[in-house]
């Protein structure tokens, strides 16, 4: 029996080169290690802060939309409010991928980095567009593993990316 290769989904303009691939790869295993090394050891960056009291579960003041992307505008829509936020063709293209449950001919850096999050055991929660200061949105991944809860700091984009390949909601 031979293995068929999935169909080619288009490429936006500026993608279609595999000189990036290498550097994304090392980016996703770079981060997937120090979040375990994190959880391992305690010892935390900045941009990776325990969840203490006051839990950042909390939903109070936030609401959980659903996600739908064009070329270049992620769409954040919850009832009859909706919250559009410019991105790149890359990004909105890796978040479709992730809502339609597909994998490109070579996967994206989101892709490998579900892969390492689904290996090393951590469960993705949720992702929470949290504020937005001088024109720019922050937003948190927050992830799980055992009793250990931590709040992942990220762009937008890249929160949505990978909630949407495991399900997780998306609050703003």
């Amino acid at each position: 029996m031979t293995r068929q290769r999935p169909a080619k989904a288009p490429v936006p303009a500026g993608l279609g080169g595999r000189k990036w691939l290498p550097l994304g790869i090392a980016l996703a295993l770079v981060i997937a290690l120090g979040v375990q090394f994190a959880f391992l050891s305690g010892f935390l960056s900045p941009a990776v802060t325990p969840v203490r009291t006051g839990s950042p579960l909390s939903l109070e003041g936030f609401e959980q939309t659903e996600v739908t992307v064009t070329p270049s505008v992620i769409y954040l829509t919850a009832g009859c409010r909706q919250l559009a936020m410019a991105s790149t063709d890359s990004q909105t293209y890796s978040i479709r991928l992730g809502l339609e449950k597909e994998v490109d001919v070579r996967p994206t850096v989101h892709d490998v980095m579900k892969d390492l999050i689904e290996n090393l055991g951590i469960t993705v929660r949720m992702a929470k567009i949290e504020d937005l200061q001088d024109s720019t949105y922050y937003a948190r991944l927050l992830v799980q593993q055992g009793d250990k809860l931590l709040g992942l700091d990220s762009k937008p984009s890249d929160a949505i990316a990978v909630a949407v390949r495991f399900d997780a909601p998306v609050y703003v």
